[in-house]
């Protein structure tokens, strides 16, 4: 008894399983039908040369290769020309342009340039470059009423045009300024390659211990 119920849930799951197909394939042959509804097989007949107007045949230019190479020869003459006219304008500028480039050019510092303070006299009074340092020539003299001291060493600072302190040796300056007038003449040493892309320095000094003698000068230019 128990065998007869398997074969016939078997018989009726494949019953169910045959119908299903035959709905689905039904269905699937209306929903076609439904969807080529209004499409109609194209017209293959040959058309009568009589009634039917010829097509229009598009003309297609063709250019000679000769045609070619000359209109790439001119087009890379003008290239050229435009080129050595740019050239030309950069290298030879015009009378308003030159004075435009003049115009915003810094003006150059001419040596010597001094100041004083309090009788005390500093003067620039040469650049140049010897051996391997630039050489800076400073002159001083005290006019004041009494002598000023000077302690080089920490007082006497060389900046570059960007602030920065340049080591220095100080050389034929005296410590103890005689209010007597007389010019005195040193020299302010800096290695060369401290100031190899520097345009200019500044030089500043004070008296010692009273720093009440405050003595500057900028825009000192570096000779190349």
């Amino acid at each position: 008894m128990k065998i007869n119920s398997t074969v016939a849930l078997t018989l009726t799951l494949l019953s169910l399983m045959f119908g299903a197909g035959i709905v689905s394939a039904a269905w699937g042959l209306v929903v076609g039908r439904e969807a080529l509804k209004g499409i109609t097989q194209p017209d293959t007949r040959p058309a009568n040369p009589a009634t039917q107007s010829a097509p229009r045949k598009e003309e297609v230019v063709i250019l000679q290769e000769d045609e070619l190479i000359k209109a790439a020869k001119a087009r890379m003459k003008g290239a050229l020309g435009d080129r050595a006219n740019q050239s030309e304008t950069n290298t030879n500028p015009t009378v308003k342009g030159a004075a435009k480039v003049n115009k915003i050019t810094p003006a150059q510092v001419v040596l010597p340039i001094s100041t004083q303070a309090y009788g005390v006299f500093l003067e620039v009074a040469s650049v140049s470059r010897q051996g391997g340092n630039l050489v800076i020539k400073v002159n001083m003299k005290n006019s004041g009423k009494g002598s000023v001291r000077f302690l080089y060493d920490g007082f006497l600072n060389v900046k570059d045009n960007n602030g920065d302190l340049l080591t220095t040796t100080i050389q034929g300056l005296p410590d103890d300024l005689p209010p007597t007038g007389e010019l005195f003449s040193g020299t302010v040493s800096i290695p060369a390659e401290l100031v190899e892309t520097v345009d200019k320095v500044s030089l500043s000094v004070s008296d010692y211990p009273d720093q009440r003698v405050q003595l500057q000068l900028s825009n000192i230019p570096v000779t190349r």
